[in-house]
Protein backbone atom coordinates (compact mmCIF):
# COMPACT_ATOMS: atom_id res chain seq x y z
CA UNK A 1 0.00 0.00 0.00
CA UNK A 2 1.18 3.50 -1.18
CA UNK A 3 1.49 5.89 2.03
CA UNK A 4 1.00 9.51 1.01
CA UNK A 5 2.93 12.33 1.89
CA UNK A 6 0.08 14.42 3.67
CA UNK A 7 -0.72 13.64 7.24
CA UNK A 8 -4.18 12.56 8.01
CA UNK A 9 -5.36 15.80 10.29
CA UNK A 10 -3.86 17.49 7.29
CA UNK A 11 -6.19 16.03 4.74
CA UNK A 12 -9.00 16.49 7.54
CA UNK A 13 -8.38 20.04 7.95
CA UNK A 14 -8.27 20.70 3.96
CA UNK A 15 -11.35 18.91 2.99
CA UNK A 16 -13.77 20.30 6.36
CA UNK A 17 -13.54 23.76 4.33
CA UNK A 18 -13.42 22.85 0.72
CA UNK A 19 -16.86 23.13 -1.39
CA UNK A 20 -17.94 22.37 -4.67
CA UNK A 21 -19.12 25.12 -6.04
CA UNK A 22 -20.21 24.02 -9.74
CA UNK A 23 -19.93 20.67 -12.38
CA UNK A 24 -20.76 20.53 -15.51
CA UNK A 25 -20.48 18.59 -18.97
CA UNK A 26 -18.14 20.34 -20.77
CA UNK A 27 -17.82 17.10 -23.82
CA UNK A 28 -19.00 14.15 -25.34
CA UNK A 29 -18.69 11.40 -27.93
CA UNK A 30 -20.68 8.67 -28.51
CA UNK A 31 -20.18 6.02 -30.79
CA UNK A 32 -22.85 2.96 -30.99
CA UNK A 33 -23.57 -0.23 -32.59
CA UNK A 34 -26.95 -1.53 -32.53
CA UNK A 35 -26.23 -4.07 -35.66
CA UNK A 36 -23.86 -5.56 -33.19
CA UNK A 37 -27.01 -6.97 -30.40
CA UNK A 38 -27.32 -10.80 -30.71
CA UNK A 39 -30.18 -12.21 -30.21
CA UNK A 40 -29.19 -14.05 -26.49
CA UNK A 41 -26.99 -10.27 -25.58
CA UNK A 42 -26.41 -9.74 -22.32
CA UNK A 43 -24.98 -6.76 -21.42
CA UNK A 44 -21.36 -5.94 -19.86
CA UNK A 45 -20.54 -2.72 -18.58
CA UNK A 46 -16.77 -1.58 -18.51
CA UNK A 47 -15.38 2.06 -17.09
CA UNK A 48 -12.38 3.59 -16.83
CA UNK A 49 -11.42 7.15 -16.02
CA UNK A 50 -8.98 9.66 -15.62
CA UNK A 51 -8.56 12.84 -13.24
CA UNK A 52 -6.24 15.81 -13.58
CA UNK A 53 -6.21 19.37 -11.80
CA UNK A 54 -6.56 21.64 -14.99
CA UNK A 55 -6.30 25.33 -13.14
CA UNK A 56 -5.84 26.63 -9.92
CA UNK A 57 -6.17 30.16 -8.66
CA UNK A 58 -6.37 31.49 -5.22
CA UNK A 59 -9.13 30.67 -3.93
CA UNK A 60 -10.49 27.88 -6.40
CA UNK A 61 -9.34 24.72 -8.41
CA UNK A 62 -11.22 23.03 -11.53
CA UNK A 63 -10.49 19.41 -11.89
CA UNK A 64 -11.41 17.44 -15.53
CA UNK A 65 -13.38 13.84 -14.78
CA UNK A 66 -13.03 12.07 -18.01
CA UNK A 67 -14.91 8.65 -18.49
CA UNK A 68 -14.75 6.27 -21.15
CA UNK A 69 -17.71 3.56 -21.29
CA UNK A 70 -17.99 0.71 -22.90
CA UNK A 71 -21.12 -1.68 -23.42
CA UNK A 72 -20.09 -5.33 -24.41
CA UNK A 73 -21.77 -8.34 -25.40
CA UNK A 74 -20.83 -10.36 -22.28
CA UNK A 75 -20.61 -13.72 -24.86
CA UNK A 76 -18.26 -11.61 -26.73
CA UNK A 77 -16.26 -9.35 -25.50
CA UNK A 78 -14.85 -7.84 -28.34
CA UNK A 79 -18.19 -7.17 -29.41
CA UNK A 80 -18.64 -3.32 -28.77
CA UNK A 81 -22.32 -2.22 -28.89
CA UNK A 82 -21.69 1.75 -27.25
CA UNK A 83 -18.91 3.86 -26.63
CA UNK A 84 -19.45 6.93 -24.57
CA UNK A 85 -16.32 9.04 -23.65
CA UNK A 86 -17.44 11.76 -21.88
CA UNK A 87 -15.63 14.82 -19.13
CA UNK A 88 -17.05 16.39 -16.16
CA UNK A 89 -15.43 19.73 -15.47
CA UNK A 90 -15.70 20.20 -10.96
CA UNK A 91 -15.27 23.57 -9.72
CA UNK A 92 -14.23 23.79 -6.12
CA UNK A 93 -13.80 26.66 -3.96
CA UNK A 94 -10.88 26.41 -1.53
CA UNK A 95 -9.35 28.68 1.53
CA UNK A 96 -6.08 26.69 1.23
CA UNK A 97 -3.93 26.21 -1.38
CA UNK A 98 -4.15 22.73 -2.97
CA UNK A 99 -0.85 21.13 -3.80
CA UNK A 100 0.26 17.78 -5.59
CA UNK A 101 0.48 15.71 -2.47
CA UNK A 102 -3.61 16.74 -1.36
CA UNK A 103 -4.32 16.46 -4.71
CA UNK A 104 -2.74 13.04 -4.99
CA UNK A 105 -5.32 12.12 -1.94
CA UNK A 106 -8.34 14.09 -3.27
CA UNK A 107 -8.54 12.67 -6.89
CA UNK A 108 -8.57 9.10 -5.55
CA UNK A 109 -10.95 9.73 -2.16
CA UNK A 110 -13.39 12.94 -3.12
CA UNK A 111 -13.50 13.58 -6.64
CA UNK A 112 -15.27 10.29 -7.57
CA UNK A 113 -17.37 11.05 -4.85
CA UNK A 114 -18.87 14.31 -6.52
CA UNK A 115 -18.52 13.16 -9.87
CA UNK A 116 -20.14 9.64 -9.79
CA UNK A 117 -23.67 10.83 -9.75
CA UNK A 118 -23.37 12.66 -12.43
CA UNK A 119 -21.50 10.30 -14.23
CA UNK A 120 -23.89 7.26 -13.45
CA UNK A 121 -27.17 9.67 -14.69
CA UNK A 122 -25.74 10.58 -17.97
CA UNK A 123 -24.66 6.94 -18.94
CA UNK A 124 -27.74 5.86 -18.16
CA UNK A 125 -29.59 8.23 -19.79
CA UNK A 126 -27.45 8.36 -23.17
CA UNK A 127 -27.70 4.68 -23.45
CA UNK A 128 -31.79 4.62 -23.01
CA UNK A 129 -31.97 7.66 -25.71
CA UNK A 130 -29.67 5.22 -28.10
CA UNK A 131 -32.53 2.79 -27.86
CA UNK A 132 -30.75 -0.03 -26.08
CA UNK A 133 -31.13 -2.07 -23.04
CA UNK A 134 -30.68 0.23 -19.64
CA UNK A 135 -27.60 0.62 -18.01
CA UNK A 136 -27.65 0.32 -13.89
CA UNK A 137 -24.24 0.94 -12.60
CA UNK A 138 -23.34 0.40 -9.28
CA UNK A 139 -23.11 2.85 -6.76
CA UNK A 140 -19.36 4.51 -6.13
CA UNK A 141 -17.13 2.63 -2.92
CA UNK A 142 -14.21 3.53 -1.66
Amino acid sequence: MRKHKVRPAIYKEFISQVEMVDIYLRKASIEVFPEKISKDFAVLNKIDDNIQLVDKKEGIFRISHIFRYKMVDKNNQDSVIAKIRFELSLTYSSDKPINKDIFDIFKIMNVPLNSWPYAREFIHSTVMRLGLPPVFLPLYKQ
